[in-house]
């Protein structure tokens, strides 16, 4: 099974980076509706969960739940957020 770790970036992987990055009121926006006990923040729409969950499913191996890929945006929004910052900061 490919280690997620080192496997190169697919063009879904590339494209979800994208969305996000082309969205950035997702990123400066106040906390994760998750956070709060809502399912999922309104930026997180069907289409991108299927995706996530269609990536991350082949690369695990296994089928990843809708709350699984919900965790995996709201993990890499948050590391863009502290990406974002950090440049910022550098500047």
């Amino acid at each position: 099974m490919p280690n997620a770790a080192t496997t190169p970036p697919t063009r879904s992987t590339a494209k979800m980076s994208l969305v996000i990055a082309e969205r950035p009121d997702t990123l400066e926006s106040g906390g994760d509706a998750a956070e709060h006990g809502d399912p999922r923040p309104g930026w997180i729409d069907e289409a991108l969960l299927a995706e996530t969950q269609r990536v991350w499913s082949k690369q695990y191996g296994r089928d990843v739940s809708a709350a699984e890929a919900t965790e995996i945006l709201l993990n890499v929004r948050r590391l863009a957020r502290l990406l974002v910052a950090h440049r910022n900061d550098a500047r």
